[in-house]
């Protein structure tokens, strides 16, 4: 919908060349921002009212929070629709470098781009402002948010969507939120070894093994348990302390079932980051449920350390 963007504001003929502003390059690209750019088109062919268009230059932008550079070159079409001049084809090469993120690694990769557009005839769809603001106020608390499923370690929730899968071990997995390419929590779940049939870890202990890995720092701020949608019985304890002079906070999740199978999810956040956290181990926790028990698939690489995993307790 916003390759128009790329189109000149005033009219232009064969040859002129003309910039394609910030805000535009911005929509077309799907970018947080644009803060340089020497991007440029320029009419090369005009043939049966259609007019070939090159486009090349650089953005210096942020996606995601993140740095990139994109190096773009290729050729759109335009011509005259019923209404406006539109794109009808595009074919570009976009070299992209992107900077390491808190999500996932840097990367540089060329993409190959093209595409075709046409006017929809007799199809026309007018929507006016209350309907837009009907749209906008229909509640859906499942749009926003995300399935995390683990293939290896067999089990899957419903999270916010500013959680994502950092590292998956099957055995460990590192879960963080981010935020504006900020880390606001890190969750680490851990498979925990199976008890007896029927038998079940008691809060009181969950609590004194909690204690015993902060020592007498933690304050215990609450504790709770109850059987989820899914049957399965959840524990969750809150601890705070300190760590080098700077308060964080911990937030203890133990799920079981009746078949022994358990696992642990452990969120630790900075003090200042509690009332963005605002309870999100709460859905997580709430909608986590057990695959059925097939063979693991093989980790594809080590998790790290847990030196490197915020202080964490030992596994229970």
């Amino acid at each position: 919908m916003a390759l128009e963007l790329l189109l000149p504001v005033e009219p232009a003929k064969a040859n002129q060349v003309w910039t394609i502003n910030k805000d535009g390059a911005k929509c077309v690209f799907n970018l947080d921002a644009v803060h340089a750019s020497t991007l440029t088109a320029k009419i090369v062919k005009v043939e049966s009212g259609v007019a070939t268009i090159e486009v090349v230059g650089l953005l210096e932008a942020t996606a995601h929070s993140v740095p990139t550079t994109l190096d773009i070159k290729g050729n759109f079409h335009a011509k005259l629709g019923t209404q406006c001049a539109i794109v009808s084809w595009v074919g570009l090469v976009i070299k992209e470098k992107r900077n390491i993120s808190q999500a996932e690694p840097g990367f540089a990769i060329t993409a190959r781009i093209r595409l075709i557009r046409a006017e929809a005839q007799g199809n026309e769809l007018t929507i006016g402002a209350p309907e837009l603001q009907s749209l906008s106020q229909a509640s859906d608390s499942g749009q926003w948010l995300i399935r995390l499923q683990s293939s290896p370690g067999r089990y899957e929730m419903l999270a916010d969507r500013r959680w994502t899968t950092y590292i998956d071990g099957g055995e460990e997995a590192i879960l963080r939120m981010i935020e504006n390419n900020t880390i606001i929590a890190q969750c680490n779940v851990h498979q925990l070894p199976k008890l007896d049939e029927g038998t079940q870890l008691t809060l009181e202990a969950l609590q004194a093994e909690i204690k015993r890995s902060h020592g007498d720092s933690a304050k215990l701020l609450e504790s709770s348990e109850k059987v989820t949608s899914a049957d399965l019985r959840l524990m969750r304890v809150v601890v705070s302390a300190e760590r080098e002079e700077v308060p964080i906070q911990w937030i203890y999740c133990h799920l079981s079932d009746d078949k022994g199978r358990r696992v642990a999810m452990e969120f630790a956040m900075s003090g200042e980051y509690v009332e963005r956290f605002a309870g999100a181990d709460e859905q997580m926790s709430a909608s986590f449920v057990f695959r059925s028990e097939e063979a693991p698939t093989p980790a594809p690489s080590p998790v790290p350390s847990r030196a490197a995993s915020n202080d964490t307790p030992s596994k229970r």
